[in-house]
Formats: C-alpha cells, structure tokens, sequence
C-alpha cells in the first residue's frame, strides 16, 4: 500500500511543472443557447466536455431518461427518486491515455442548474479545471472553493463577457498558487477507520463490508491484472455514503480509496450532490442525505443517469444486502483490526483479497 500511494503521488506531482487549465461550458443567461466554449484549451478538457455534457448529460435529458414516471421526483424516507436540480461537484482522474498526455491528471468540477438567455431551464452550467502534476490535496483545498465562488459569481452574472471575466479571473488567480502547490497527502488509517466506523455504516461497520465487497467483487475487471483490456470493461459504478466528511473531503477519500484499490490505467469520475437537494431522512432530527457516485472505467451515457438519481433509483452500495461469507467479513474486520494498530496518519496496510 505505502509503495502504491508513493508511486500515486508521483502521478499527481511528479518533477514535471504543475499545470492548470480551467474550462467552462454549458448553458448560462449571457447565451442564448450553449456557452461558447471557455478555456477549452486540452484535450483532456475536450474529452471531459463531451464524455460529460455533450453525450452524457445532453443524451439523458434528449433521452428523457430523468423524466420516466418510473424516476419521477418523489420524496420518502429514502430521499428523492429523482433530483429536481443540478448542484454537484467532481473529480475525475484520467489516466495518461484518456489525459492525452504522458501523465495521469486530475480534474476537478462544479455542475449546477443553469439557463439560457431565452429561459431554457434543462441544461446546467459546469466548470472543469485540470491540474496536471499537482495533487489531490490541491484540488481539495484550492480549485474547489474556488469553483464554488464562480459558481456564485456566474449567477449574479447577466452577460458574456462577465462570465468570461470572471472565469479568466479565477484561472489566473489559481495559477498565481502553483509555485507553492500543496503538499501532497495519501490516505490514513485514522481516516479509513472514521468512515468505516461512521453510523452511514450501519452496525457493525455492516456498509463498509458491503462497499469492499462491490470494489473487489462487481469492480473485479478492474483490479491491478485483471485479464481484459480496460476498453473493453464494461463500466460499472458505486454509490457511496459521505460518512461524517464534508462534499469535498468525501470525494477525496473515495478517490484515494479507488486508486489504492483499482488499476491506476482505469478512469474514475466521482460526483457528489450537494445534500440540500438530495432530500432529507425523517426522524426527530431530520438531517440531509449525501452520498458520492464512483463511476469507474470508460464512461457511457448510461452511467451518468446518476447525477439525478436518487437512492430509490440507486440506492447506496452500502445498502445493498450483499450476501457476504463469514469468512470475507473476518479478513475485512481483521484488516481493520490491523489499521487500528498503526499510527492515524500512517497508510493503511493493503487490502485482503478474501
């Protein structure tokens, strides 16, 4: 594990020069219809807008897959079926061959309900910044706050030419921060062992059995020597809860949880809805439902159905009542066992492959 996660920060900041593109797309009042592109100035961002919006997004809503009666908008003990809005955020590690480049990137995201300037509501608006030799921590800490003050700023916009100003701003701001880029940093035992102890895992760390199950068992193709070429996988994806972190430390957890799990040759987007429109969970303290997707390997139309999707349309991985032999559950409580030995901020040890 600690030679995996050194060889992961290698991949985010290496000796190569830190980068930082910053794009924007989608639909916005200062356009009558979809914005002309912004800082579309990689490939890598290229492919991110037609993976993402282009098919993905424009084929669901085309489609009318988030308008089936079968996913209407309904609320329950559960959260919503469907999401009414966009209001997500995302990173989505591309490795050297889907980057277009020689390394592996990291971009990361905002996604939120938008319109055009004739009042089409269907389409949001999305920032996509890639960070190239920089690591996870960076996007973390200075690209997402960032997005989210875009974010702001663009919907107190009015035309054009202050949505480009403002996105210019931000890209130059940002790369003013590159000389003295964040340290990078891996994932910890202390950290595993608070989500896998979080009560969105159920008792007896029940949901995070279940999590493991779905990385080693549905996401198997997937796995460092797994026989088939990655383009040939069919891409699969998880549902995963935030337990206790906010939206931008879940998606780093689970983004580094992937990587030390899966084949770094295998592409990962992991979006994460804000929980004030997921719904809420009746009780006497009724608190919001948040929950991170991991959609792992080449992204098809299909996958991105779970941008709107609430958990009665996908429910939590953690959920799900896999049927789990004694015998996978004692190595994984073992495993965690061990974790709690070593230093909080020490790597956790490699995953057992019961």
């Amino acid at each position: 594990m600690a030679a995996f996660l050194k060889s992961l920060s290698r991949l985010f900041g290496g000796k190569s020069e830190p980068e930082l593109f910053l794009a924007a797309f989608g639909k916005h009042p200062g356009w009558n219809d979809h914005i002309d592109d912004l800082g579309l100035d990689t490939e890598a961002l290229v492919s991110v807008k037609r993976l993402l919006y282009v098919q993905g997004i424009n084929q669901n809503i085309d489609g009318g897959s988030w308008e089936n009666p079968d996913v209407a908008a309904v609320s329950g003990p559960g959260g919503a079926t469907r999401l009414a809005d966009f209001r997500h955020e995302f990173l989505w590690y591309l490795p050297p061959a889907l980057a277009s480049q020689p390394e592996a990137t990291l971009v990361a995201g905002r996604i939120w309900s938008s319109v055009d300037g004739k009042g089409r509501a269907k389409y949001p608006m999305v920032l996509a910044a890639q960070t190239n030799n920089l690591p996870i921590a960076y996007a973390l800490r200075m690209v997402l706050p960032t997005l989210a003050k875009v974010n702001e700023r663009c919907d107190h916009a009015t035309d054009a030419e202050a949505v480009r100003s403002t996105v210019d701003a931000a890209r130059h701001a940002l790369r003013g921060t590159l000389a003295e880029p964040v340290a990078p940093e891996g994932l910890t035992a202390g950290q595993l062992l608070a989500v896998a102890q979080h009560p969105d895992m159920h008792p007896n760390r029940e949901g995070f059995h279940r999590i493991i199950y779905a990385f080693l068992r549905t996401l198997s193709a997937f796995r460092p020597g797994a026989p088939a070429a990655h383009g040939t996988r069919r891409p699969e994806q998880l549902r995963v809860p935030l337990a206790g972190l906010s939206l931008d430390a879940a998606l780093a957890f689970w983004l580094r949880l992937s990587l030390s799990i899966l084949d770094p040759a295998t592409p990962i987007l992991l979006l994460a809805p804000d929980p004030a429109i997921t719904g809420l969970i009746p009780g006497p303290q009724a608190t919001a439902l948040g929950w991170v997707d991991i959609l792992v390997g080449a992204l098809v139309p299909g996958n991105l159905f779970a941008i709107k999707a609430g958990t009665k349309a996908v429910p939590l991985t953690s959920d799900i009542p896999y049927t789990l032999e004694p015998a996978f559950v004692s190595a994984i409580e073992n495993y965690l066992q061990q974790t709690a030995t070593l230093p909080p901020d020490a790597p956790p040890p490699a995953l057992p492959t019961p």
